[in-house]
């Protein structure tokens, strides 16, 4: 019943037309249990039984539905259907036009209570737009206090960890600074000892140097006599190279001689033997 509470008596038979769960439904409504014809693909189905006291028009309206169906345009529809409810709404009897002129009143009924409803609802709407201007406007605001609050704290924090942080360095240069006076202290003190170590060790310097170039002028006093030295031997070692030379040529000489003599005596004991 709630499907066609808000529909008059034409517009239930125009949309029941167009359905045939709906048609069903509007049947069981008056107590006319029938099955719809279905006139696509040229069949029909057999209605069944129906009250005797309620004769239904069912099937007129199902075959020029269909005839309407296959041969007209959605607007001509449209006028084939309200002229199919007038016509059903003819073939009513009283009651049955009652119980429509009751639909319709409550109709009209409901659709004043939705009225004001709307109004109520449009009221509502209205106050709950203004409502929430005013609690956007009142969010912002929250929000830009929060935020100003978050930037003071914010600054605030840096300030404190600032100072903190300030006071901490100013701890740490102070300890450095003793520290660093501290080794500068240590640093001229170890200077002053490496210059004495230095004065030192230079003045054993210039005494090894002295030493060093003595030695070194004894070893080119050294030096000059093993060269004249190495000179006078060089001329007795080149006049021996050259006697020995000479005495070696006269030893090959002598050599070659004492081989002919050696081939002449080989050649005369040979003739002997062939003598003998």
């Amino acid at each position: 019943m709630n499907i066609f509470a808000f529909l008059d008596a034409n517009s239930v038979f125009a949309v029941s037309l167009m359905n045939h769960s709906l048609l069903a439904r509007v049947h069981v409504m008056f107590g006319m249990e029938t099955t719809v014809g279905n006139n696509e693909g040229g069949k029909q189905r057999k209605p069944s039984p129906v009250k005797q006291s309620q004769p239904s028009p069912k099937p007129r309206i199902q075959q020029i539905k269909g005839r309407s169906q296959s041969f007209m345009n959605p607007s001509e529809k449209e006028k084939a259907q309200l002229s199919k409810v007038e016509m059903i709404v003819k073939s009513l009897k009283k009651d049955e036009i009652k119980l429509f002129h009751e639909m319709s009143t409550r109709v009209k009924t409901l659709e004043t209570h939705l009225g004001q409803v709307q109004a109520e609802k449009e009221d509502i709407a209205a106050r709950l737009h203004g409502a929430e201007n005013v609690r956007d406007f009142l969010m912002d605001k929250l929000k830009d206090l929060e935020d100003r609050l978050s930037s003071i704290m914010e600054t605030s924090s840096k300030k404190d960890e600032q100072a903190v942080l300030d006071r901490e360095i100013i701890g740490f240069l102070d300890a450095k600074t003793q520290e660093y006076e501290t080794t500068l202290k240590k640093c001229a003190k170890q200077n002053e000892e490496y210059r004495t170590e230095l004065t030192r060790l230079h003045e054993e310097h210039s005494a090894k140097m002295t030493i060093i170039q003595d030695m070194v002028e004894l070893l080119t006093h050294e030096k000059q006599d093993l060269e004249l030295q190495l000179r006078s031997q060089r001329k007795v070692l080149v006049r021996e190279v050259k006697v020995l030379r000479a005495h070696n040529q006269q030893l090959v000489t002598e050599k070659e001689q004492y081989f002919t003599q050696l081939k002449q005596l080989k050649h005369a004991l040979h003739h002997l033997d062939e003598l003998t």
